[in-house]
């Protein structure tokens, strides 16, 4: 990678970049965008440009209005430039592990609602309304039962609609030892 220009540690906020140093990045160079499109994804980028070109020349498929409208991020214009409010239900999150262990998650959360899965460990559910300190599990209590299927269901869509592997997936231990009850899988 190479100086962006403008700010940063090599040139002063405003100023220009070093001697012998372009204030646009060098497109031959390799950028996340050029090496994530060449092994397969599709790439993004949002925020302020400084590098002199277009995004698109630096491997970015996509960028502020050219996003696609079966994209699965959105846009975070309309709601700064005119105040529009929220436009999810819910968010997702995946987590698939640490070091040398993996222990794969995947969480939904809505306004009131935190429902988290751990792959072959079991579910947690929180009302963050009446526990925004999420102290109190209440996916085996059975007046929340309903609440939890609906959660688990939209998760269940998300994961089938994003192609999500976590249900292929497998866990380890520390040592990167896969969990018994994990091999049946």
């Amino acid at each position: 990678m190479g100086n962006t220009g403008g700010e940063g540690p090599e040139a002063p906020r405003g100023g220009s970049p070093p001697a012998g140093m372009s204030a646009a990045l060098d497109r031959s160079l390799p950028t996340l965008g050029k090496v994530f499109a060449a092994a397969g994804y599709e790439t993004a980028y949002f925020g302020k440009w400084h590098l002199g070109a277009t995004p698109g020349e630096y491997g970015f498929e996509s960028h502020d209005s050219t996003v696609r409208d079966d994209a699965l991020g959105l846009s975070l214009r309309p709601i700064l430039e005119k105040g529009v409010p929220a436009i999810r239900d819910a968010i997702f999150a995946e987590y698939y592990g640490k070091q040398s262990w993996r222990v794969p998650i995947r969480m939904i959360r809505t306004a009131r609602w935190k429902y988290v899965r751990y792959l072959g460990h079991g579910e947690e559910l929180y009302d963050l309304d009446a526990d925004a300190g999420e102290l109190r599990n209440l996916s085996n209590e059975t007046e929340f039962v309903a609440d939890r299927k609906r959660l688990a269901e939209q998760m269940d869509a998300w994961i089938q609609q994003t192609d999500d592997p976590f249900p292929r997936l497998t866990g380890t231990d520390r040592s990167g030892k896969v969990l018994a009850a994990d091999r049946t899988r």
